[in-house]
C-alpha cells in the first residue's frame, strides 16, 4: 500500500457499468455508491483504481472512498453527503458486517455502586455506527468494535453487548438495560 500525498491536477473519467440489472457491484466490503466527489474531509489515500479493503473497518463504516484511475481518497463523510467536489468519479461506501445486535431504542442506565437507575437513555443505530444519548442531552458517537463490543467515543467508554442485545456492560462499572 502506498499513501497518496497531495492532490492530482487532472483526472480521466471512466464509466463503470453496473452489473446484475443495475445493482452496483460490491468491491471487498465496499459497495458502489454511484459517482461523485466532495471537498475536504480527506483522511488518507492509496494508489490504484480500487479502494483498499483493509481501510473498511468498523470505525470507517458508512464513510466514503472516491476512486480515480490511479488513486483513491478516503473521506470521513457518508457517501450520500459526498457531493460538490471538482473531480467526480467512482464513489464507494464502507459496509461492515459486524454481526452485532440491533441496539436502537430506549435504555435504562444502572450504576450499582451508586444505587443509580434512570431511564431515557437512547441508542440510534445505522449499521455499525451508533449514537448514544442521555436524558440530559449529552451525546456520543460510537461504533461496533466487533460483534459484541461497542465504543462510545466522546464518553470514552467501551461496552460488552450481552443477552442478545438487551444489556450493555460498560467498562466503567455501569450497565444499560434495553426497555
Amino acid at each position: 500500500m502506498v499513501e497518496r500525498q497531495g492532490t492530482d491536477t487532472t483526472a480521466t473519467l471512466r464509466t463503470f457499468p453496473t452489473a446484475m440489472g443495475g445493482v452496483p457491484p460490491a468491491l471487498g466490503n465496499r459497495q458502489r455508491a454511484g459517482t461523485g466527489d466532495c471537498p475536504g474531509r480527506d483522511v488518507g489515500g492509496t494508489a490504484g483504481p480500487n479502494p483498499d479493503p483493509s481501510r473498511c473497518t468498523a470505525q470507517f463504516a458508512g464513510f466514503t472512498a472516491v476512486c480515480w484511475d490511479t488513486s483513491c481518497t478516503y473521506k470521513i463523510l457518508p457517501a450520500a453527503s459526498c457531493t460538490g467536489g471538482a473531480r467526480p468519479e467512482r464513489k464507494y461506501t464502507c459496509n461492515v458486517a459486524v454481526g452485532g445486535a440491533a441496539l436502537s431504542g430506549t435504555w435504562i442506565a444502572v450504576v450499582p455502586s451508586k444505587g443509580f437507575r434512570k431511564s431515557g437513555y437512547r441508542i440510534v443505530q445505522d449499521g455499525s455506527r451508533l449514537t448514544f444519548s442521555s436524558p440530559d442531552g449529552a451525546k456520543s458517537t460510537g461504533f461496533f468494535q466487533n460483534g459484541s463490543t461497542v465504543v462510545a467515543e466522546q464518553w470514552k467508554v467501551t461496552g460488552t453487548v450481552k443477552n442478545n442485545g438487551k444489556r450493555i456492560e460498560w467498562n466503567n462499572g455501569s450497565y444499560w438495560e434495553g426497555q
